[in-house]
């Protein structure tokens, strides 16, 4: 079943993003305190800035960045209620989404370390769930899976200083090497993270998601 679903959903990724790509430009975001405003201001390049003024206080994306406006055109961003920190999610490649985090500092706004920094205890959790489903699918010891996708995203603050976010990977792995059918399959996290106020954060708390629960969070989510 989560088979099924991981292949609906990365199908119609695609077709999600060339609707996004071809909208017009959003309308900027102010944060909760309105003093603050996301905007993009071309096809490349997003920006957050003072309430009322043009001059960046973080370029969030840009043509300089990774070369491409695909970080611009999928970015969203989700606030703290105290405006004082934010997640940036975004695309980030065909197969790969993650989040930025922020943190204002004084009047300066300071990015977080990376997903990369801090993701050990959720890789463990979808990695022991990806090898397990191998063993039942009957893969052998050598298998090569190949990604599919893999989603990390901020789904809201739960307080000043703790957000909760998802975390999930497809892949796809041939069982029988006479046949190039593919047998799809993945793993989804729910986990929660915490701002030390020092210019860190670590992940507090992790669980398995049935598929039920992914499917659920998806749809919600989307």
């Amino acid at each position: 079943m989560r088979g099924f679903y991981l292949l609906v959903l990365v199908c119609l990724s695609p077709c999600v993003l060339r609707a996004q790509d071809s909208e017009a430009q959003p309308k900027p975001i102010l944060s909760p305190d309105k003093n603050w405003e996301y905007r993009v201001v071309d096809a490349d390049t997003a920006v957050l800035v003072r309430a009322g003024d043009d001059k960046p206080a973080v370029t969030l994306s840009g043509p300089d960045d990774d070369g491409t406006p695909l970080k611009t055109k999928t970015g969203t961003l989700v606030w703290a209620r105290d405006s004082r920190r934010f997640a940036f999610n975004y695309r980030s490649g065909g197969k790969y989404y993650t989040f930025d985090l922020y943190e204002l500092a004084g009047t300066t706004w300071k990015k977080l370390p990376d997903v990369s920094d801090n993701d050990a205890p959720v890789e463990k959790l979808i990695d022991r769930s990806k090898r397990q489903q191998l063993k039942r699918l009957g893969a052998k010891k050598d298998a090569n899976p190949n990604s599919v996708m893999e989603t990390w995203r901020v789904r809201r603050w739960l307080n000043n200083d703790t957000f909760q976010a998802y975390a999930g990977s497809a892949a796809r792995v041939v069982i029988n090497e006479s046949s190039d059918d593919a047998e799809y399959f993945g793993a989804a996290v729910l986990f929660t993270g915490k701002c030390d106020n020092r210019g860190g954060w670590k992940i507090v708390d992790s669980r398995l998601l049935s598929d039920a629960e992914d499917e659920k969070i998806s749809k919600e989510d989307e």
